[in-house]
């Protein structure tokens, strides 16, 4: 018991969820692979804005980030949905989720 709580301070939790998969899987080093290369990066974000005018001022500040490349504009994805759910102008996007 002593001994345990003598290597307590020397436990690590590595949060990464890669990490704990096997590391000679397939899909563990395809993915890796996948990470060192920038143009092809894994990771991505999602940014939603009520309007043209905003959706062009986050992908401006987005684009000054490093690493944040490219950026890809869904300037109809809006008025899509708007159609789709029957909203109009005058209504909010947050309608969609009530």
């Amino acid at each position: 018991m002593v001994g345990a709580i003598a290597l307590l301070p020397q436990v690590r939790f590595d949060y990464n969820l890669l990490n704990m998969q096997d590391q000679k899987g397939e899909a563990v080093q395809a993915f890796r692979k996948l990470l060192a290369d920038t143009e092809h990066s894994p990771w991505h974000a999602v940014v939603l804005a009520n309007d043209h005018k905003e959706t062009e001022r986050l992908a401006s500040r987005l684009a000054e980030l490093p690493h944040s490349k490219p950026i890809v504009e869904h300037k109809d994805a809006r008025s899509e949905a708007m159609s789709r759910y029957g909203l109009n102008e005058r209504q909010s996007t947050k309608d969609l989720i009530q």
